[in-house]
């Protein structure tokens, strides 16, 4: 699995399904576009994951309810640049068919 930079900086990733893990920093609901959006970082940078509400993202909803900052989450998503900053969507045209929507159980950060 590609660290968060490596799908940032590399552009083989641009335009492809691609996975990454980390911990989740911020939650929000926009008010236009996509019904989701959080950013997650790992030990080496950060990035912004969409989902767009469709019949194949109501799993990742359903999850992200309960899910907090602290929280660690592995998702598989569509890299994808919007105004010069690659984004991890999920729905809508942002995943393809072949990309899994199985998240694992969210986990709590373990703080020191």
């Amino acid at each position: 699995m590609p660290t968060i930079n490596e799908v940032l900086t590399n552009k083989e990733f641009l335009g492809k399904t691609v996975s990454v893990q980390g911990e989740i920093v911020e939650i929000t609901h926009p008010e236009v576009g996509p019904k989701l959006a959080f950013t997650i970082k790992d030990d080496t940078g950060q990035v912004r994951v969409v989902i767009w509400e469709d019949e194949e993202t109501k799993q990742w909803l359903e999850i992200m309810k309960s899910a907090k900052p602290g929280d660690r989450v592995a998702v598989t998503g569509y890299a994808k640049p919007f105004k010069n900053v690659v984004n991890i969507q999920i729905g809508r045209a942002g995943v393809r068919s072949n990309c899994s929507l199985r998240a694992p159980p969210l986990r709590r950060a373990r703080r020191s």
